[in-house]
Formats: structure tokens, C-alpha cells, sequence
């Protein structure tokens, strides 16, 4: 969730691809080919769209609501610039780096595990990790004191394991579930019908592979009771409807084979958590509800708010990134909570990308459970048909999920969904001979390997010079913001912050909180046109951000009052602490003579 973990992973992501590149192309091997490719990189490319400043005139055409976001900057500048149709163009950049670390990272997934000894390896080392992170989550939720790791203050919610919020915790062992439940049917001891029960059980406990199974067993059910313990209601339905479709496919494609393991599986996890106890379980489903049996929930409100949002941004949305900009100005429920997100994954899928970038992503994740299901059915190899609908059913489960939660937008879970993913291609495409291992997946072009060489090297230089350039400016400005800019700060004091922020807009040019600071030091020092001249840089960067608006507002002149009382009204409607910047509409209306108006 913080930005120097994302940017560890992107650079990660990179440097790991492009070695494995480097690495195929030494040994000979071809690249494999990546099904759903050509939705995915049509998704970055509207993002990258929504970046690119365009004529105005264009942007009132294409997108009505991004023009009138930048309309009051635009205006008080004099209109001499163009406009992106992204509101906030720092996020839509953060977002467009993030989904293409998945992107690679999905790539890099198809490309390491084309080996069947390594897709074992990588599989065991997953459960093992899953199991480990649920164990700790248990003992964490009953004796850290809302603690991550037992000392670490969660920024917000109620943290599961080394999630910050319980709901991403519970998405993320929903989708290792299924993989594990696989791998458990998988690992299973063969018996034979015509021995003794007796027989059966010594030759259970024999065999190579039953210690595996047993472990898989155990981690599975701690991974189901990890879920339920956490008392995440989506968590909860949705685990239950990803087995309930793993039942189902497992029996359509494994008729009358192993379908006793299966539930015995699912019964001992049911029991696990009937040790727990039902009755908190029903208490938090009961939270739902009202005192007549309707269902209550401010989710409901929340929707019917993005419907309106969405009707606004249809084809191309706001920009990836900027729910947290657009909502404010439709938002109509009685409380001061700041909603970053949409509480759901489609909603705020639509309201970031518009319709294009909602069909994009759903013929990504289509194209990716079709490719696997149909190889699933023409598969008998064990392996490729147990994981292949664990994975299947691994995204099912995240997608469910995503109904209620804001999931996907968590760095860890939507990195995992993008691993599922791959891994769900290599593996129902893995064929295991005496003589040869080799993955069904045709080669990729020369042009096309050459194509993705470049664009991870792109990706990885683009990425280490901004990021690191944002964590730069965000450690020099930390080491000034505690100081608080007045007139009575000492001149030395008010160099050093100054100096801080020129480097910082330096570093991090997308950043609308540094010029509007430097905009405070300009007043200060009683340079109104300097002072101006920062809160419309800031202003331009963020055009939803209230308190921007409102400052500009301040410093016209009164000849232009009425101008100003309309940037007053849409500051106060675009921001996300309403109560904030009611007092400073008030006061300006109190230093205009309109005391009534202010009362």
C-alpha cells in the first residue's frame, strides 16, 4: 500500500523479465505466447491516452466532465494550455506503472514456469506462504491489538496479517484456497479398491507423497477458518461460492474421481470453524440489516452516487487512479469518511476508464478463463487439470469478492490476481514426456520478443527515474513540512522550506501540494503574483482539489467577486474535507461584507 513497497515490486518486476529475456535468448528458447495479450496492452494504451494533454476543444467533445474539472484553471490562465482527460495526471501515471508491473510480471510468469518441476516448486512455495501468513493472521487477531505483526500501527481499518484492511487480507486468502484445495486433491496417495480398509491405511501413511497431502490438508482448512475468524462477510460468501464452483467444475471434468477427498476437505473446514463458533459470524452478517429486516448497508448509497459519476464519464472516464478526485462532487452521504475507493471493482472500474476501459479489462480476464478452461477439458494430464481449475477458480473467487471490496486496487492482492493468471496459462498448457518438457503455447515472433525487450527496458528506466524521484521529493519535503509558514517563521527557516520545495516540484513535477506551498511562502513574503501564479500551477496539477480553488478564489481582486464566489462553491463541492474548507468560505464571505450569506 505505500509507495516505496510498489515501487520495490515494479523495479523488481522489470529487472526480472529483462533477465529472463536476456536468459531465453541465450539458451536458445522462444518466447511464449501470452493469452489475452492484446486487450491488456489496449488497457495501458487508454491509460497512456488519458495522459496525453489534448486541445481543449477536443476534450469538451470526448469528455464533457474532464473539460469542466480544469475549466476554472484553464479560465483564470488566460487558456493558453491544453488538458489531459485525467484529473489528476500523478495518479493516472501511478496507475498506469502499476497495472504494467502486472502486465510484466504476468509475462515473466507464462515465461519462468514452463517447466513442470519448477511450476511443483512454485505452487508448494505459494501454499507455504499462504498457510504461513493465515497462522499468523489468526494468532494476530486475537492478541496484537489491532497490531500488524504485533508492532506496527495500522494507517486505517482493521488489519489482517500484513494487510493493512481485514477485506483485502480475507481477497487474498479466498484466491489461495482453491490453489491449495488442488494441490491437495493432487498430492493425494493412490489406493487401490480391491485392498482392505486396513491395507488402504497403512498404504496411505507409506507412501511417498502423504505427508504433502496431510500438510495441504491442514493448510487448506487453516486457510478456510483464517477467512471465517476474520469475520469479513465478503470474504466469507465469496470463499463459500469459490467452492462451491470448484465442486462444480471438478465434477463435471473428474467424474466419480476423488470427489470423497474433496469434501471430506471442505466438512473438516466447516468443523474448524463450528470450534470457533458461528454465533460472531451471525452477529457481523446481522450488521447488514435493520431493525425491520432490510438490508442496510452505506455501500448502497455509495453505488447509486458512482451511477451518477459514471453517466457523467461514460467512454472514457475520469482517469485511472482518480476516484478519490471525483467522487467528492457526488456525494451525498452524511458523513466526513474520505471513500479512495468505490467499495466495489466494477463501479470504480467504469468510473476511472468509462465504458472503453471496463470492456478492456473484462476481455482481459475472459480471454484468460477461456483459454484455460478450454484447455482444461482437452487436458488429462493430473496437474494441469487440478491447478488449471484451482486457478480458474482462484480468479473466480477475487472477482467475486470484488463485488463488495475494493480489492484489486490493494498493490499485493492485484499483483497475485495478474500471477494467477499466468500461472493458470502455464500450467493447463504444461506437457510432461518421458523425453521431452514442453509447453503447448506456440512461440512468439522475433518482432514481437524484440517489441517486448524494449518496452520492459522503457518500463524499467521510466520507472527508476520517476519513482525514485518521487520518494526523493517526498523526503525533502518531510524534512520542512512540520514547519508552519507564517510571517513570524525566522527568514532562515523560511529558506530552508523554500529550497525544499523547489527540489521537490523539481523532482516530482506532478505534484500539485508543492507549488501550493511554495504559493503560501509567496504570500508570506508579499508577493501576491508569485503567490497567484503557484496556486494556478497547483491548481492546474489537481483541478479537484477544494482548497486549490478556494485560494485562487481569495486573491482576486474585487472587481471580480462574483468569479471568486463561483470557485468558492466549487472548491467546497470538489473537496474531500467539506468541513475543512467550509470555514475559510465563511471567513472570505465575513471579509466581503456578505455576513448573512456567511451566517
Amino acid at each position: 500500500t505505500e509507495h516505496w513497497s510498489m515501487t520495490i515490486v515494479q523495479l523488481l518486476t522489470g529487472l526480472s523479465l529483462l533477465l529472463c529475456l536476456v536468459g531465453l535468448s541465450r539458451a536458445g528458447e522462444p518466447l511464449l505466447k501470452v493469452p489475452g495479450l492484446l486487450p491488456l496492452c489496449l488497457l495501458l494504451v487508454l491509460m497512456m491516452g488519458q495522459l496525453v494533454p489534448l486541445p481543449p476543444g477536443f476534450v469538451k467533445i470526448i469528455s464533457p466532465s474532464s473539460w469542466e474539472a480544469y475549466r476554472p484553471a484553464y479560465e483564470l490562465s488566460g487558456g493558453d494550455y491544453w488538458v489531459p482527460i485525467s484529473v489528476h495526471q500523478k495518479e493516472t501515471l501511478q496507475e498506469l506503472l502499476r497495472i504494467s508491473a502486472y502486465a510484466l510480471f504476468y509475462i515473466l510468469t507464462i515465461q519462468v514456469l514452463r517447466r513442470g518441476a519448477r511450476i511443483n516448486r512454485t505452487l508448494i512455495f505459494v501454499a507455504v506462504l499462504a498457510a504461513a501468513i493465515a497462522f499468523i493472521a489468526v494468532l494476530q487477531q486475537f492478541s496484537s491489538n489491532g497490531l500488524i505483526y504485533w508492532f506496527r500501527p495500522s494507517p486505517g481499518g482493521h488489519p489482517g496479517g500484513p494487510w493493512v484492511n481485514i477485506n483485502q487480507y480475507a481477497a487474498f486468502i479466498g484466491a489461495m484456497c482453491p490453489l491449495v484445495l488442488a494441490l491437495f486433491l493432487y498430492y493425494r496417495p493412490s489406493a487401490s479398491g480391491e485392498e482392505s480398509w486396513r491395507q488402504r491405511v497403512v498404504a496411505f501413511f507409506a507412501a511417498p507423497r502423504s505427508n504433502l497431502h496431510l500438510f495441504l490438508g491442514f493448510a487448506f482448512v487453516l486457510l478456510v477458518f483464517s477467512v471465517f475468524v476474520s469475520l469479513c462477510r465478503g470474504g466469507i460468501i465469496a470463499i463459500l461460492g469459490s467452492m462451491i464452483l470448484f465442486a462444480l467444475l471438478y465434477s463435471y471434468k473428474r467424474r466419480h474421481l476423488g470427489r470423497a477427498t474433496l469434501w471430506v476437505a471442505l466438512c473438516l473446514a466447516l468443523l474448524a470453524v463450528s470450534w470457533f463458533g458461528w454465533q460472531p459470524i451471525i452477529n457481523e452478517f446481522d450488521k447488514a440489516f435493520d431493525t425491520s429486516g432490510t438490508i442496510s448497508d452505506a455501500r448502497f448509497q455509495l453505488w447509486s452516487d458512482i451511477l451518477v459519476l459514471i453517466r457523467d464519464v461514460p467512454l472514457l472516464g475520469g482517469g485511472f487512479g482518480t476516484f478519490v478526485d471525483l467522487y467528492p462532487s457526488y456525494k451525498t452521504l452524511t458523513t466526513n469518511l474520505v471513500f479512495e475507493h468505490a467499495h466495489n471493482d466494477y463501479l470504480e472500474l467504469a468510473a476511472n476508464g468509462g465504458l472503453l476501459g471496463f470492456l478492456l479489462a473484462a476481455w482481459f480476464c475472459a480471454s484468460v478463463l477461456v483459454h484455460g478452461w478450454r484447455m482444461v477439458l482437452a487436458r488429462r494430464d493430473r496437474l494441469a487439470v487440478l491447478v488449471g481449475i484451482g486457478a480458474i477458480v482462484s480468479i473466480c473467487a477475487l472477482l467475486m469478492h470484488s463485488v463488495v471490496d475494493f480489492n484489486l486496487q490493494n498493490g499485493a492482492v492485484g499483483l497475485y490476481l495478474f500471477f494467477i493468471c499466468g500461472l493458470l496459462a502455464a500450467v493447463v498448457n504444461h506437457r510432461y514426456l518421458h523425453y521431452e518438457e514442453k509447453s503447448l503455447l506456440p512461440a512468439m515472433t522475433g518482432v514481437r520478443s524484440s517489441m517486448l525487450s524494449a518496452a520492459t527496458a522503457l518500463f524499467l528506466i521510466v520507472t527508476g527515474v520517476y519513482q525514485l524521484g518521487v520518494l526523493s521529493a517526498g523526503y525533502r519535503y518531510a524534512q520542512v513540512k512540520h514547519l508552519y509558514v507564517s510571517r513570524y517563521l525566522a527568514p532562515k527557516l523560511l529558506a530552508d522550506v523554500d529550497e525544499a520545495l523547489r527540489n521537490s516540484m523539481r523532482f516530482d513535477p506532478l505534484e500539485g501540494r508543492y507549488p501550493f506551498e511554495r504559493g503560501r511562502i509567496e504570500i508570506v513574503r508579499r508577493q501576491p503574483l508569485e503567490a497567484f501564479a503557484y496556486s494556478l500551477r497547483a491548481a492546474r496539477l489537481q483541478p479537484m482539489a477544494g482548497a486549490y480553488l478556494q485560494r485562487l478564489a481569495m486573491m482576486l481582486p474585487a472587481s471580480r467577486q462574483e468569479e471568486a464566489e463561483a470557485l468558492m462553491e466549487k472548491g467546497y463541492r470538489r473537496a474531500l474535507d467539506k468541513d475543512g474548507l467550509l470555514g475559510g468560505w465563511i471567513e472570505w464571505l465575513l471579509i466581503t461584507g456578505r455576513r448573512e450569506q456567511a451566517g
